[in-house]
C-alpha cells in the first residue's frame, strides 16, 4: 500500500492515533451540541482491542452516522473511502487523519487492477486488530426499512482475509451489527439511539462449512471452486446481516400494494400510526420508557397496524 495512504504511525490496535482522537473529539462536540442525547444501547458487545473487526450498520442519514459512531464507540473505527480521496488537497488530510482505508475502484483506475489489488489496504487493516467500517446498504437513504439486498462486495473481504491465514487456526474476523435509530434526524436536539447486536465470527471452521480446505486458499480468486466457496460463505453472512440488522433499526417494509414511493422508502404512514397509537395507548409511560423500549414499541405496533389495514 502506497505509504501515501497509510494513517499515521502508531502501536497494535491504532486506538491511539492522533488526528483520530482529535476529529472524535471535534464530532462528539457537534453531537452533544445538535442532539439531546444518545443512547448506547450493548456497547460491551465490542470485541476487545486488537481483535479484527467488522462493523456493519444501517446508514440514513449521510455522513452523520459516521460521525455518531465515532461518538459512541469505544474503539477506533476505520470507515473506507476511495482511495482518490487521498490526492485532494484538505479532503486527504482529513481522510487519513481520521484513519480511513482506501478501497481501491478498478474503474478509477482505468480497469487494470487484480482481486487482491482493490482490498489490500482493508485486509492489512485487519492484520493490524482494526475495526472496519462498511454500511451493506451502500448509500445513505431515508426511509422505513434497509435497502435490500445487501451490497456483498465488502463480505468477499472476510472470505479472503481467512483464507490468507489458513494455517493459522486462530484467526477470526469478528462481525458487529449496530442499528441506528434518529427520532427525528435533522431536528435540534432530538435524540438517537445506537445499537449493538450480537458479534459473530468468521473463521476457518465457518469456510469449512461452505466447502472450503486446505487447497482452496491457493486457488485464484476466479477458480470455480473458489467462487463456489466464496459465493456460498457470503450468501449466508448477507442473510444473517439482514436479520441482524433489521432486528436493530427501525424495520417498517412497503405495503402489499405500495405505489412507487413506498416501494422505495417504506411505509411512512404506518409508521407514524406506530408513534400515535403508542402514545395513545400507554400515554402515562411513554415519557418513563427509555429510548430503546420506546423505539421497539412504535416498531412492533407500526408493523402490526400495516398487518391489520391490508387483511
Amino acid at each position: 500500500m502506497s505509504s501515501s495512504h497509510r494513517a499515521p504511525c502508531c502501536s497494535g490496535d491504532g486506538e491511539a492515533y492522533p488526528g483520530y482522537r482529535f476529529i472524535r473529539g471535534g464530532f462528539r462536540l457537534a453531537m452533544n451540541i445538535f442532539y439531546g442525547g444518545a443512547a448506547v444501547c450493548d456497547a460491551s458487545n465490542f470485541p476487545p482491542i486488537g481483535e479484527p473487526t467488522l462493523l456493519c450498520f444501517n446508514h440514513m442519514n449521510g455522513l452523520t452516522d459516521s460521525m455518531m459512531l465515532m461518538t459512541v464507540c469505544p474503539r477506533m473505527v476505520r470507515f473506507i473511502a476511495m482511495d482518490s480521496l487521498w490526492k485532494m488537497p484538505i479532503i486527504g488530510w482529513l481522510v487519513r487523519s481520521a484513519a480511513a482505508v482506501p478501497v481501491k475502484r478498478p474503474k478509477d483506475h482505468g480497469g487494470g487492477l487484480d482481486h487482491g489489488q482493490t482490498q489490500e489496504a482493508v485486509l492489512e487493516a485487519w492484520d493490524n486488530g482494526h475495526i472496519i467500517g462498511v454500511s451493506p446498504e451502500g448509500a445513505s437513504t431515508v426511509s422505513t426499512m434497509q435497502s435490500k439486498p445487501f451490497k456483498k462486495g465488502f463480505q468477499h473481504w472476510l472470505v479472503d482475509a481467512v483464507l490468507r491465514h489458513w494455517e493459522d487456526e486462530d484467526f477470526k474476523i469478528t462481525v458487529l451489527t449496530c442499528g441506528m435509530v434518529y427520532l427525528h434526524p435533522w431536528s435540534w436536539r432530538s435524540e438517537v439511539m445506537v445499537r449493538f447486536g450480537t458479534p459473530f465470527v468468521v473463521d476457518r471452521t465457518f469456510m469449512q462449512k461452505h466447502g472450503a480446505t486446505d487447497l482452496t486458499r491457493n486457488l485464484d480468486p476466479s477458480d470455480e471452486h473458489r467462487h463456489a466457496v466464496s459465493r456460498s460463505a457470503v450468501n449466508d453472512l448477507c442473510q444473517h446481516l439482514e436479520q441482524a440488522i433489521g432486528e436493530l433499526a427501525i424495520n417498517v417494509s412497503p405495503p402489499l400494494s405500495p405505489d412507487p414511493a413506498e416501494e422505495k422508502e417504506g411505509d411512512w404512514a404506518a409508521l407514524r400510526s406506530g408513534i400515535v397509537a403508542a402514545r395513545i395507548l400507554y400515554p402515562e409511560v411513554a415519557e418513563e420508557l427509555s429510548l430503546r423500549k420506546w423505539i421497539e414499541l412504535v416498531k412492533h405496533l407500526a408493523n402490526e397496524l400495516q398487518k391489520a389495514e391490508h387483511n
